[in-house]
């Protein structure tokens, strides 16, 4: 992970911060024989309270909620069926936390058990 972070510097820190988060739980669900269905709701749970985490620091600390509304409103206030506000902006956020942690989480669990099935005991 720090190689990562070093590498591609500070701001790429998340990606493998998630993955180092929900890796020792996965192969420890792994070698106790829980099913896929299992080891993809856990490392959903985990990267859905890490975005959710994001999401707040992004919305008080870096931000603000007045500039997290103005981003979303330049970005996606010309669209008419959207909710306007800082409402539709952690409405779309939460859209897109959730779809990009379920792409993400399958990907992620489908890896992982490839990746152990492929060691020896």
């Amino acid at each position: 992970m720090l190689e990562t972070v070093a590498i591609v510097g500070p701001l790429r820190f998340n990606a493998p911060l998630t993955q180092a988060l929900s890796a020792p739980l996965l192969g420890a669900m792994h070698r106790r024989g829980r099913r896929p269905l299992a080891q993809f709701v856990a490392c959903l749970t985990i990267r859905l309270l890490h975005y959710a985490v994001l999401t707040a620091f992004a919305l008080f600390v870096l931000l603000g909620p007045k500039a997290y509304e103005g981003s979303y409103h330049v970005l996606f206030g010309w669209l008419p069926f959207l909710p306007g506000g800082l409402v539709g902006a952690l409405i779309l956020t939460a859209i897109g936390n959730v779809a990009f942690a379920i792409f993400f989480s399958i990907i992620q669990t489908n890896f992982y058990r490839h990746a152990i099935r492929g060691w020896s005991a």
